[in-house]
């Protein structure tokens, strides 16, 4: 019976390192291919209802969808969501901070910045197509 239990242990260690991806070898644009294919995975499955997008610059229709969302702090973090239409000269940044610009800081209420800043729980924001995105979550 040990020798049955061990060699279905080896099985499984065998497919669980086959399943494994070395990523270390694609290009950065190849990265975000398939960093975009599995976000449109994830949206695609009918128990998604809520994702941590990490600190990074998304355009809305290609790295996120389009529509109403709801942004909320992660536990024990704090962070700023800027939601803008035109890009600066470095193409990550905006362009224009009177038109077309949404600034907003979210806040876990426990965390220390809460009492500091101007910060919110939670926010709605309806985002359009092409608009590119900067999300900074700090802790």
């Amino acid at each position: 019976m040990r020798k049955i239990i061990a060699v279905l242990i080896m099985f499984a260690l065998i497919a669980s390192s086959a399943c494994a991806m070395d990523l270390s070898g694609l290009s950065l644009d190849e990265l975000h291919e398939i960093r975009k294919q599995v976000s449109a995975e994830i949206l695609s499955r009918s128990e998604w209802g809520e994702v941590t997008v990490p600190v990074g610059f998304y355009v809305v229709g290609e790295d996120i969808p389009a529509g109403h969302w709801t942004i909320k702090y992660a536990p024990g973090e704090y962070g700023v969501i800027e939601y803008f239409l035109n890009t600066d000269d470095t193409g990550k940044g905006p362009a224009d901070l009177v038109f077309d610009y949404y600034y907003c800081g979210v806040c876990d209420p426990t965390n220390s910045m809460a009492s500091i800043g101007d910060f919110v729980s939670e926010f709605d924001l309806e985002l359009k197509d092409g608009y590119p995105n900067l999300f900074g979550f700090l802790s």
